[in-house]
């Protein structure tokens, strides 16, 4: 079975100390971004709980920006160059005006000096799952860790809403054991819901499973240090985090 040829794979690359180099040669072989979307949007097809966290980024951004005349939003994200011409050529088709501005920098490297906003525009900042991959105290012992400096300059940004997108979860313990039972855990039900919803020699499954599963399971199995970089907490802690940081949370809108 897929799941535990995967953790077993873990397994083996962590004790033969190869975690790290396997990680890197998953990476590398990862497939190009039209397959990845086609997989993703199978993958969102498939669950039901992963729609809900575009339903929630979007009507808080559509509340921020009702009545304003220019929006600007942040989003903190992956593939930078790949997006931009997507969302380039998507706005060209619609009619709308846009403009986009990549920032090549490490997450916690970005200033609000680089973003150029302007005061009289609504400002929304979205992260979907992206800022896990951040390291934390337990890795980074200066101060402020770049989880704490990139919402600290979030904070300084002062926007009209900043959509945060985590996946709830605590396998980026420090200790290998309870990470290990809280991912086969997680990873277990996954590899169950793709069982109920389409055949194993599905071409997007397997993407899928490849590419996102199985790439996530080694990094947290296989990694240590500087090189596990899937590090995902709970909302709990980020909520902490990110009052400390100055931070406001927002209820629901209706």
């Amino acid at each position: 079975m897929q799941r535990l040829r995967t953790a077993r794979k873990g397994l083996e690359a962590r004790l033969a100390g190869t975690g790290s180099q396997i990680y890197r040669s998953l990476m590398a072989k990862r497939a190009s971004m039209v397959c990845i979307l086609k997989a993703y949007q199978f993958y969102m097809d498939s669950c039901c709980f992963l729609p809900v966290k575009h339903l929630f980024s979007n009507k808080p951004s559509h509340n921020a920006v009702a009545g304003g005349r220019k929006l600007h939003i942040v989003h903190y994200a992956q593939r930078i160059e790949e997006t931009g011409q997507r969302l380039s050529e998507c706005a060209r088709q619609i009619g709308v005006p846009f403009n986009f501005h990549g920032i090549a920098k490490k997450l916690e490297a970005v200033h609000v000096d680089d973003l150029g906003i302007d005061p009289d525009e609504v400002l929304v900042i979205n992260s979907m799952l992206h800022l896990q991959t951040l390291m934390d105290e337990s890795v980074v012992v200066e101060r402020p860790n770049p989880r704490d400096m990139v919402l600290s300059t979030i904070r300084k940004m002062r926007p009209s809403v900043f959509i945060h997108t985590v996946n709830n979860g605590s396998h980026s313990n420090a200790f290998f054991m309870p990470r290990f039972r809280e991912a086969l855990q997680r990873y277990a039900a996954l590899f169950d819901m793709m069982d109920t919803i389409a055949p194993r020699d599905n071409d997007k499954r397997l993407l899928v499973e490849r590419d996102i599963f199985a790439r996530c399971v080694t990094n947290i199995i296989a990694c240590e240090g500087m090189d596990r970089v899937q590090r995902p907490q709970s909302y709990k802690k980020w909520q902490a985090r990110s009052q400390r940081a100055g931070l406001k949370q927002l209820p629901l809108g209706p």
